[in-house]
């Protein structure tokens, strides 16, 4: 699954954008193509939560207006972004894993 997996971006800051604008789009069944294989369905079944929750918009509000701090691990295949919100402490985290059959990065959690 992972060989023609092509979605994420060339760097985990571009799969957290192409994410985003998913989310932005309510396109939902694109999201969480972002996620790796294993979890693709998973987070579409969360997807619902995420929206009566606001914690989507809140991530995206999060994104837009916020900051953002990137975090690579000891191995190139992994990576930390967390989003701030504007004025806010708590970041919304994201680890990211590097597809090695695309070389695409995709969200681990």
């Amino acid at each position: 699954a992972y060989r023609n997996d092509t979605y994420g971006g060339a760097t985990p800051e571009k799969t957290l954008e192409l994410f985003i604008e998913a989310l932005e789009a309510k396109n939902y069944e694109l999201a969480v193509k972002y996620f790796v294989v294993e979890k693709q369905n998973e987070e579409f079944a969360n997807m619902p939560r995420g929206v009566s929750s606001g914690g989507i918009v809140a991530l995206i509000n999060a994104y837009r207006n916020g900051s953002t701090k990137s975090t690579p691990y000891d191995s190139a295949d992994k990576y930390e972004i967390e989003v701030y919100p504007r004025g806010g402490n708590i970041p919304f985290g994201f680890i990211f894993l590097l597809n090695p059959f695309t070389q695409k990065w995709k969200i681990l959690e």
